[in-house]
């Protein structure tokens, strides 16, 4: 899939991104002759958490920002490492980490912090771990997401 140009004067090259999508509709002089598809997902991991109504809800920006111009550290403190981990819509694990001077209040506040962040759409529960797994790349996925995100 990619960007396509209406101009006829430059060829371009389509390549396969290893992306998915539902078919939403075949392409039909009524259309443009465009094929259209939604739901579309990612080859990489998905950086995003499913609602409990079944909406994407991109994580990207949500750990970055305490306000709306400002990032703020102290949300981490005490906080060595952490992982979202879902296979409920709407509910989501911070699977975590302290560091050597941190404390269960740590992990609250960051659970509370995501929670009004997310203004009701997932509830988050904590769980603490002795190490959070990597894949065979070796990285350590930001989210363990086990849903099957084609359905959303």
């Amino acid at each position: 899939m990619s960007t396509g140009f209406l101009s006829t004067g430059m060829p371009f090259i389509r390549y396969d991104t290893g992306d998915f999508g539902k078919l939403a509709q075949l392409p039909t002089p009524e259309n443009g002759e465009r094929l259209r598809v939604r739901a579309l997902t990612p080859r990489r991991k998905p950086e995003f958490l499913i609602s409990v109504s079944g909406q994407r809800i991109v994580t990207a920006m949500m750990t970055m920002m305490v306000s709306s111009d400002a990032y703020d550290p102290e949300l981490f403190r005490g906080i060595s490492e952490f992982q979202f981990y879902q296979d409920t819509p709407g509910d989501v694990v911070i699977r975590y980490m302290l560091d050597r001077d941190g404390s269960q209040a740590d992990i609250e506040r960051f659970r509370s912090y995501m929670t009004e962040r997310c203004q009701g759409h997932l509830a988050f529960q904590v769980e603490e771990v002795s190490q959070i797994a990597t894949g065979l790349s070796g990285k350590r996925a930001f989210i363990d997401q086990r849903l099957d995100v084609m359905r959303y």
